[in-house]
This record gives structure tokens, sequence and C-alpha cells, in this order.
């Protein structure tokens, strides 16, 4: 909730008024309309972004192809987010295990986890 609070991306927070183009409900990710991440037209946070570990942390501030938004940089410096964005930067357990109980957390409260559909990667552009 801190975080949405702080980000603009919601009413409950700054609101739509200070929203950024990119945590406004109008954003498009992909330039070209289609779906999904994508290369070309869209951008991961890290080079590798099919695995599921804290690089997003340990990374230097993302260059050129990669996504680096304001409120990512608010999760480094706001003095509530910056402890929790060294500490999984230093440790990829930590983040899993935090991870985990978030997910679980949410999961237990009714959040659904399940897209129509399924995922699929074109597995000719991999």
């Amino acid at each position: 909730r801190a975080f949405k609070e702080r980000s603009g991306v919601t009413e409950n927070g700054y609101g739509a008024k200070k929203a950024t183009q990119y945590t406004s409900g109008e954003f498009v990710a992909r330039p070209d309309g289609r779906d999904g991440v994508g290369f070309v037209g869209g951008r991961s946070w890290t080079k590798s972004w099919l695995t599921f570990d804290n690089s997003y942390y340990t990374q230097p501030r993302p260059e050129g192809d990669l996504l680096w938004l304001p409120t990512d940089d608010a999760l480094r410096t706001d003095p509530g987010f910056a402890p929790y964005f060294e500490l999984y930067r230093q440790s990829n357990d930590a983040f899993l295990i935090d991870y985990a109980d978030a997910h679980k957390a949410l999961s237990e409260i009714g959040s659904k986890w399940v897209i129509p559909g399924g995922i699929t990667l074109p597995m000719s552009k991999l």
C-alpha cells in the first residue's frame, strides 16, 4: 500500500494529477500496440527477463534497452523502501523468501493468479 500511495499509481495515493505517463491507467507498454512485453516495441527491467531472481536489485541503473521508471528510483531512494532495495540487492534468498510470503498472503485473501487462456511464449523468437 505504501508504494501505491507514494508512486502516484492510484487515487488513494498522489492521484491522477501527479501520476507519471508510466503510472497512469492509460499507459501502453508497447508503442506498437501489441500485447506482452515483447522485443521489439517493449522493454524489460532486466537482461534476463525470464529468470526470477533479484537481478532487478543487483544491476546498476539500466541504460539503453532496459526499462527504468521514476517509481523504480523511488524504490532505491525512498527512506521507507531503500532498506528493502539494499537487502534484496545483497541477498537473492531474502528476496525470494519475502516474495513467497507476499504471494502466499495475496493468494489467501483471494487474489487470482490465473490468466484466461494461459501464457504462451513464441518459441521461434526465444
